[in-house]
């Protein structure tokens, strides 16, 4: 919980150029913790139970639950725009050829 109000530290920010060079820090390890985290679940994922049809299921022989490995593809897929966007952005190929003509008019209504 802070203890100062939001507008204080933006402006502490403003007019303390160390403040401001923390703060961008901050930011900065704190991307880094979230792309690690979207990489760790992009590869790795979680551990989820099985579930059929509303129901959790377990392994005959055992009777434990039965888990599978969930991976995102979502955040894999980010990622791999985010370091490969040479390979893996998205391609729009836009083409303009031949001449556009505007007639201007100062009359609203002709626009």
């Amino acid at each position: 919980m802070a203890l100062v109000d939001r507008s204080t530290v933006y402006r502490w920010r403003e007019e303390d150029p160390a403040f401001a060079v923390a703060w961008d820090d901050a930011i900065d390890e704190a991307t880094d913790l979230l792309e690690a985290e979207a990489r760790r679940r992009a590869i790795e994922g979680d551990e989820e139970y099985v579930v059929s049809m509303g129901q959790l299921v377990r392994d005959p022989k055992t009777g434990e639950y039965l888990t599978t490995r969930k991976r995102s593809d979502g955040l894999m897929t980010l990622l791999l725009k985010a370091h490969r966007p040479e390979k893996f952005r998205e391609r729009y190929d836009v083409q303009q050829s031949g001449n556009i003509t505007m007639n201007i008019t100062s009359d609203d209504d002709a626009l």
